[in-house]
């Protein structure tokens, strides 16, 4: 997950998903615009908000 939207990070965290760590990628802020991703983890078979 880019690290710039907190609406998107409250998606995730609705649909069972938490954050592993952030990870800074300044390299990259100037080539995409954005200088952190946040990886993000559910465990498998657990169900989000919204699932069926």
């Amino acid at each position: 997950m880019i690290d710039t939207s907190p609406r998107a990070r409250a998606l995730y965290e609705r649909r069972g998903f938490t954050a592993v760590r952030t990870e800074h990628t300044p390299y990259l802020r100037g080539l995409l615009g954005f200088g952190a991703v946040t990886p993000v983890h559910r465990p498998a078979g657990t169900k989000g908000a919204g699932d069926l």
